[in-house]
């Protein structure tokens, strides 16, 4: 899970409400977009969850943990995007399409099992998600959830909505924690 310092605008050096660099090593509150806001009541509500892997394999689509395949809006198609790079995972496609439709649907926060969230390497560098939802939105964002057992639970149930809750390790001044996360259904 990593917090509203953990990254920022790149052209406009700015991070969530307008904070720079200079804000959080020199300014009079130093604490500013840290984890530590969220550990003291962690974050809370309603998940669903988009088991893209079992419905990938259901409709035929090629699936790989290493590989870069942007998940898109309106995946019906199994495109898949095969480039070349020092790392490459699956995850969400970085484009207008994706951060329209996840503005619409007003998420309070995102999480994914891959290291990202978004797909790497970007399909799209100007629609890169990471500042468009933590600089921009003020949208959490968790990287790294382990889904595979609330996968199959949802799976076994026909359930794909649940409540979850998540709190980060109560360190001060850190930019990221793990997730700390339940599931209850």
């Amino acid at each position: 899970m990593g917090s509203f310092r953990h990254f920022a605008y790149q052209a406009e050096g700015k991070f969530y409400n307008g904070v720079t660099q200079d804000d959080i090593h020199h300014g009079p509150d130093r604490s500013i977009n840290r984890i530590d806001g969220w550990s003291e009541r962690a974050i809370a509500g309603r998940e669903i969850l988009v088991d893209y892997p079992s419905w990938a394999a259901e409709k035929g689509i090629p699936y790989s943990a290493t590989s870069t395949q942007p998940i898109s809006t309106f995946d019906e198609t199994g495109k898949v995007g095969l480039q070349k790079a020092e790392h490459t995972w699956p995850g969400l496609e970085q484009g207008e399409a994706m951060t329209r439709w996840l503005w619409r649907r007003q998420f309070a926060a995102i999480a994914a099992d891959n290291p990202a969230l978004e797909c790497i390497p970007p399909t799209d560098d100007t629609w890169m998600l990471h500042p468009i939802l933590l600089a921009g939105r003020g949208t959490p964002i968790g990287e790294m959830f382990d889904l595979d057992a609330i996968a199959d639970l949802c799976k076994r149930n026909d359930r794909w909505s649940f409540f979850i809750t998540s709190d980060s390790l109560r360190y001060k001044g850190v930019i990221a924690s793990p997730p700390n996360a339940m599931a209850i259904f």
